[in-house]
């Protein structure tokens, strides 16, 4: 607060906020100085354009300001309520083992409400003051950034944690994602010698969204490539793979096991592989809750 004047630095809205702090002093400055003699308001009159004076080089000071912090979050407004998120286990940033989270609200001051993650079947919460690297699932792709946990949120319905993003947003290739272990029914296409494809049924033993582990009738040799269909829910996902590891697989109706690493996957449908995991998640540990 200065002089009765808020001036706030959240992302966009604070360069238009002294632009026009800006623009309303020197209208009124230059009103008091065109009418200085008709006005005659004396000492008076001088503190007001004094006042004025310095009013007008704070705001562009803070306009300066502002257009630094605007560069530096300029990734900020990427991120809107819905956005699934992830938190790392470690410093480093290696999401493999990441916790699913998801925006619920977007505040002022670069603060952030998510759904509190889940680790193993149970609510994990982080201790106050924790610095967690993230991964934010924008529109246009993946963010990374460290944030503070300042505050945890419970009622009867939902466990929510509150951050505040510390550092400037930067664009990530994911090498890595967590791995979420379930039984689904798949349909794989394997490429035959003459060239055609031939179809099987299959099981998907975990999933991510860079990969999956499957359960296969028939062997599969590694560094092929192959088409797996899943259905999640309610939409289905056709992905294009390449073997990387494949095994024995002890079992009755399955005898072997491969892991498949996606190719080329579109954003979107790695957000409905996010969007099944979180949905699970919530699932089992709502489960919990009434058991």
């Amino acid at each position: 607060m200065f002089y009765g004047f808020r001036i706030s630095c959240d992302d966009f809205s604070c360069a238009f906020e002294i632009w026009g702090c800006l623009k309303i002093c020197r209208f009124v400055k230059d009103f008091l100085f065109s009418r200085r003699f008709a006005l005659n308001f004396g000492q008076t009159h001088l503190r007001l354009l004094n006042f004025f004076d310095k009013l007008i080089l704070f705001a562009v000071a803070g306009s300066k300001a502002a257009g630094k912090l605007q560069g530096a979050n300029m990734l900020d407004h990427l991120i809107k309520a819905g956005c699934k998120a992830e938190f790392s286990l470690d410093s480093e940033g290696d999401f493999s083992q990441g916790l699913l989270s998801q925006v619920e609200q977007k505040l002022s001051g670069r603060e952030l409400v998510l759904l509190t993650p889940i680790m193993h079947g149970r609510l994990a919460k982080f201790p106050l003051g924790a610095e967690k690297c993230m991964c934010f699932y924008a529109s246009d792709g993946l963010l990374s950034y460290v944030a503070v946990v300042i505050r945890h949120i419970s009622d009867q319905s939902v466990d929510l944690t509150k951050v505040r993003l510390v550092t400037d947003g930067a664009r990530m290739q994911r090498r890595a994602f967590y791995r979420f272990g379930c039984s689904l029914q798949a349909k794989l296409a394997l490429p035959s010698a003459d060239g055609s494809s031939s179809l099987f049924d299959a099981r998907v033993l975990d999933i991510g969204g860079g990969g999956a582990k499957i359960a296969s009738p028939v062997e599969v040799s590694e560094r092929s490539k192959v088409k797996m269909a899943v259905k999640l829910y309610d939409e289905y996902l056709v992905a294009s793979g390449r073997v990387l590891q494949a095994s024995d697989l002890e079992g009755a109706e399955y005898k072997k096991q491969f892991r498949l690493e996606f190719l080329a996957m579109p954003p979107s449908e790695q957000e409905k592989i996010i969007t099944f995991i979180f949905k699970e998640q919530r699932k089992a540990l709502q489960k919990r809750y009434e058991a």
